[in-house]
């Protein structure tokens, strides 16, 4: 399995803890913790506590040029690796904060490497004390995002044959579109989800508790929620990439480092040349 795309993604993730919440990214291919709101969120003092990372064998600190979710604007973040956090957890004294703040710190201390991986690593995260109500709803929206993800791969068929040829997987195809939507539009396809109201998809039949008929079901496909002129540049990329690969490696058997140039290539191809590919500028 190929890892092109998470080690450069700069979609920051909440995540929601019994009490409190943590923001996550991958840096380097590995979940990051965003600090200072961590350190915020418990009412300690983040210049102090950020030199104490920095003092000890354990601390790791890096930057990142990430934007959060309600921001409007991208900010650079410290972030800190997993373990570091962990590490850092470990140093605080439940007794010296706040006691408003203390259930948000026992919820980081017992929640957050389980929290963080989960997501991360093996596609969500769930809260154990969650009632049966709210895991039937997850069950539900595991089964719509299962069926958004094989629409997604059905829709790129020259994708997903050029990676089933090269021997990758679903994991490859969803880093493959992943670099596709940030080489077009500067976003992953879970930030196009999140940020871009839905345009297309299926709608409603009939009214119902959720709405009424001919509104559109909500959708985890991140082509619904692209603009005209998106799916028009979207497309023109995918055909030339299609075409590039066909001429490079006429026996079918592309590289998955040959679909990543492929989809740089082309991508510089749209953005310049839109017309020339029958994109939209």
């Amino acid at each position: 399995m190929s890892n092109i795309i998470p080690s450069g993604s700069t979609e920051v993730v909440k995540l929601d803890l019994s009490a409190g919440c943590v923001y996550t990214v991958l840096h380097g291919g590995k979940p990051h913790v965003a600090f200072r709101l961590a350190v915020e969120g418990i009412g300690l003092s983040y210049s102090r506590q950020l030199k104490k990372v920095k003092g000890r064998s354990w601390g790791s600190v890096a930057q990142k040029a990430t934007q959060l979710p309600e921001d409007t604007q991208r900010r650079n973040l410290d972030i800190v690796p997993t373990r570091t956090f962990l590490m850092w957890l470990a140093t605080v004294n439940e007794n010296k904060i706040s006691e408003a703040a203390r259930p948000a710190l026992i919820a980081f201390q017992n929640e957050t490497a389980d929290a963080v991986e989960a997501y991360w690593m093996r596609g969500g995260a769930i809260n154990p004390k969650a009632n049966l109500r709210q895991l039937d709803t997850l069950k539900e929206r595991v089964e719509s995002q299962r069926e958004a993800r094989l629409r997604e791969m059905s829709d790129y068929r020259a994708v997903t044959r050029a990676i089933n040829t090269a021997g990758g997987d679903r994991e490859d195809f969803r880093d493959v579109q992943d670099f596709i939507y940030l080489e077009l539009f500067g976003m992953s396809a879970e930030t196009i989800r999140k940020r871009q109201p839905q345009v297309n998809g299926k709608a409603r039949k009939r009214d119902d508790r959720w709405g009424k008929a001919g509104d559109l079901i909500p959708s985890g496909v991140a082509k619904d929620h692209l603009t005209e002129t998106q799916l028009k540049r979207l497309d023109a990329m995918v055909l030339a990439m299609s075409s590039m690969l066909a001429a490079w490696y006429p026996d079918g058997m592309a590289p998955l480092h040959a679909i990543h140039e492929a989809v740089q290539v082309s991508a510089r191809a749209i953005t310049h040349q839109p017309r020339a590919l029958g994109g939209a500028a």
